[in-house]
């Protein structure tokens, strides 16, 4: 999986506009939103993998450059790929806007 500082020029806009949709819908949730702000990662993760699973799948088929009707993942990949996410600042940063801006 790239970072986000790794996407350029056409490719960043193309990426942002597969994620976004997913990305306001999951962390435009008030609740979801607190808990990424409030800095317990896990916690957001769970809760975001428990309420809008569909969205979690694609972004993160998105983020492997997969359509999401061929992506794959498993119970052991799944903690490894949502804490690279959580690890990423540039993700993050994303994610913690959203959630701040939709909090507000």
């Amino acid at each position: 999986m790239k970072k986000l500082s790794e996407y350029k020029d056409r490719e960043a806009i193309e990426l942002l506009a597969k994620i976004l949709a997913p990305v306001v819908i999951v962390f435009g949730d008030k609740e979801i939103a607190q808990e990424l702000v409030g800095g317990n990662k896990l916690k957001t993760i769970q809760m975001a993998m428990e309420k809008y699973p569909d969205e979690i799948f694609k972004m993160l088929a998105t983020l492997e450059g997969v359509p999401v009707e061929q992506y794959h993942c498993s119970v052991t990949s799944i903690p490894k790929m949502l804490l690279e996410i959580m690890e990423d600042e540039d993700l993050t940063g994303f994610f913690t806007e959203q959630a701040t801006s939709s909090s507000e």
